[in-house]
């Protein structure tokens, strides 16, 4: 309900926004560049908002509106929390551009002596590079008046400085790049963080801390395993790869070198061998000793991280909402202060699950994550940590609202900057093709158009192989509306199916793919005249019958999820998906409707996402 008392009256705010956060961490090589980009705009932000109050700040959330000043915390592990943009609204808008531009001068100074502190050899090295910070960070400032009154101001000025950022088509050549000032003082950083205890930091041998390489978070899931420790109760990837990568950067710290000419010292592909002997090793001790022991080894997996982003479905309809109550402001404040209470929830999961947290943003999430842990305390591969993040999402912010994820597998060579810019690409996609499918039993009879069955709240994910192979799919985080509680849903089964821990062989694996990809019409008639399973489990009988035991149980669980899949994702093709998928070229002399093409292409890229989850390692 509109707050009728203030319906004609303006309300003047400024914005603005901070950058370029997106083209400095799509230029980034390694994590710590990628970490160090994300760090130093969230602590730019802080810097700037401690120059206001609380009660001046709409966004983000910086405090009640009854404290004197803004005392904001560090971010939790390091990661960016404070995001790149800020509402105000001040007593004296005729001072406002004053205070703004004071605040940023501040902070830049402020950021400019945690970067290179007087007196030290860094300092020395920065004034050679002939270049102030404020010649590499961009402010766009924004001054919007009008009646807020009901109106989803936020989504406004967030669109108009969408606008300032687009309208700056000229981008200049830097000199010198944001990316390099990162590399010259990444150990400053690493210290002003000052997370002693944070996993994702590890202690070097002269007390000091780096942190994690994308060869280590790849192999996150051995360095949890405690089986993998060996006689004096090292853990063997700490002994084989993170020792040797300590002992050359402390080498290359005292020679004075720049972090990235450390990377030549980094011999990954000789540490992986090394390692992978060491655990073969220690693997045929252990079995000697224990032939029941199901003991973790180095698999294909281990090569690939998962660059995930994630960003919020319905937030602007949430916030509208807000925005017509009485206590617009007040209920606003309690918004964000929720979104900072879910990130720090959220971020903290993604540390347990053995993630490298980038940015948490309340509805805006980037970090980077071994593909599967077994060992961590509850999600035990990437997407059951997705989809546990997104029903804690909706738990906190209520109404709608949902997260759609863009994830990127990628070999741990892959250049960072560019999985980073995929994984964006992929969520925007999650975001604009989950209208998959509709129901066909639900028409409106003035338009004659089908009810959207689902809608964003998906996963749109991709794995590009070292080989150059790419594969991947989007699938759907809900449940359907009107879910006989006997049947589990699609979800449900392929997050079930690709849990770690498997000891399936990949040559059966294979088979089950060829066999049923050769079977493609035959599969999709019995899963869609399916209700209680007996036609595909008539289809399974009659091509797997020889079949039994943890394979059997296997077969009948991938017959489960082609049933859900036929069942979850509607009677109807989008008539978008249906061109954009008969438009490639594996597909043109497809026998199939391309809605049985769709289903059925969908529970294949399962099968082969599982496969590639389980594939030993042959290099």
């Amino acid at each position: 309900m509109n707050n009728n008392n203030e319906s004609t009256e303006t309300t003047t705010y400024h914005a603005f926004t901070i950058g370029p956060l997106f083209r400095t961490i799509t230029r980034v090589r390694k994590t710590r560049e990628l970490w160090a980009a994300s760090y130093m705009f969230s602590f730019l932000m802080r810097s700037i908002l401690e120059s206001f109050t609380p009660s001046e700040i709409i966004l983000p959330y910086a405090g009640d509106s009854n404290q004197m000043r803004v005392d904001l915390p560090l971010s939790p592990h390091g990661a960016g929390i404070y995001p790149d943009r800020c509402i105000l609204r001040l007593a004296d808008p005729s001072v406002a551009t004053t205070k703004i531009n004071q605040a940023v001068k501040n902070a830049l100074e402020k950021l400019e002596n945690q970067l290179i502190p007087k007196g030290t050899i860094l300092a020395t090295e920065f004034k050679q590079l002939n270049v102030s910070l404020k010649d590499l960070i961009l402010i766009y400032p924004l001054e919007w008046s009008g009646d807020a009154s009901g109106k989803n101001f936020v989504h406004e000025i967030n669109a108009y400085l969408d606008n300032l950022e687009l309208s700056n088509h000229y981008q200049p050549i830097e000199s010198v790049q944001l990316t390099e000032l990162l590399q010259l003082s990444i150990h400053q950083f690493y210290q002003a963080a000052d997370h002693k205890d944070s996993s994702v930091f590890i202690k070097m041998r002269d007390g000091t801390r780096r942190l994690l390489s994308l060869p280590e978070i790849a192999l996150r899931e051995l360095r949890f395993d405690e089986n993998l420790n060996n006689a004096s109760g090292d853990n063997l990837v700490k002994s084989k790869m993170e020792e040797p990568i300590s002992e050359d950067v402390i080498t290359m710290k005292k020679a004075g070198a720049k972090a990235k000419k450390i990377d030549s010292l980094q011999k990954e592909e000789t540490l992986y061998k090394d390692l992978k002997t060491t655990i073969s090793d220690h693997i045929d001790i252990q079995w000697k000793a224990n032939p029941d022991l199901n003991l973790s080894s180095l698999d294909f997996r281990h090569k690939y991280v998962a660059v995930i982003v994630a960003d919020g479905d319905q937030v602007g309809k949430k916030i509208t909402e807000i925005c017509q109550t009485k206590e617009a402001k007040t209920n606003l404040s309690l918004f964000s202060k929720n979104l900072i209470s879910y990130t720090r929830s959220a971020i903290q999961k993604i540390v347990d699950y053995g993630g490298l947290p980038i940015y948490g943003g309340g509805d805006d999430l980037l970090f980077i994550a071994p593909i599967t842990n077994r060992h961590a305390p509850e999600s035990h591969h990437v997407f059951a940590l997705c989809d546990q993040l997104n029903s804690e999402f909706k738990n906190t912010i209520k109404g709608d609202t949902s997260l759609s994820f863009g994830v990127s597998i990628s070999y741990y060579k892959y250049p960072l900057g560019e999985a980073v810019a995929n994984a964006y690409k992929l969520e925007k996609r999650a975001k604009t093709k989950s209208k998959i499918c509709f129901k066909a039993d639900q028409v409106d009879s003035t338009s004659g158009k089908h009810e959207i069955r689902y809608k964003k709240q998906a996963i749109c994910w991709e794995v590009r192989k070292h080989s150059g192979q790419q594969f991947g799919s989007t699938l759907w985080l809900g449940e359907p509306t009107a879910q006989n509680p006997e049947l589990p849903s699609s979800r449900l089964l392929w997050l079930e199916l690709l849990q770690p821990g498997s000891k399936l062989e990949q040559s059966f694996l294979t088979s089950v793919m060829h066999k049923l990809q050769g079977l493609p019409a035959l599969l999709a008639h019995a899963a869609k005249s399916d209700k209680k399973l007996t036609n595909l489990d008539s289809f399974r009988k009659n091509h797997f019958n020889e079949i039994d035991n943890h394979e059997g149980d296997f077969i009948k669980s991938v017959f489960k999820l082609a049933a859900a899949i036929f069942r979850d994702y509607g009677d109807r093709l989008d008539k978008d998906l249906s061109k954009d998928l008969l438009s490639e070229s594996r597909f043109k002399d497809s026998p199939l409707a391309p809605l049985d093409l769709h289903h059925t292409n969908l529970l294949f890229s399962i099968l082969r996402l599982k496969q590639f989850m389980t594939q030993p390692d042959h290099d």
